[in-house]
C-alpha cells in the first residue's frame, strides 16, 4: 500500500499549507522534471485529501 495511502487525514493537516507551497514552488523550477513530479504530487494529493487543498486555497494559491 503506497505511504499516501497509509496516511489518514489527521496526520497529514499540518503539513497540507507547507505542502502545497513547496510544490507550488516546485511548478516554477527551471527543470521540467521537477514541475513534473511537483503537478503528480499535486495530483495524488488533492485525490487523497480534497478537502486540506480546498482549505488552503487562499493561503497558498493567490497570483498577487
Amino acid at each position: 500500500m503506497p505511504l499516501l495511502e497509509q496516511l489518514g487525514e489527521v496526520h497529514t493537516a499540518p503539513f497540507a499549507a507547507l505542502f502545497q507551497a513547496y510544490c507550488a514552488t516546485a511548478l516554477t523550477h527551471i527543470a521540467e522534471d521537477i514541475r513534473v513530479d511537483a503537478l503528480s504530487m499535486l495530483t495524488l494529493w488533492t485525490r487523497r485529501f480534497p478537502d486540506q487543498m480546498f482549505r488552503f486555497r487562499d493561503k497558498v494559491w493567490t497570483w498577487e
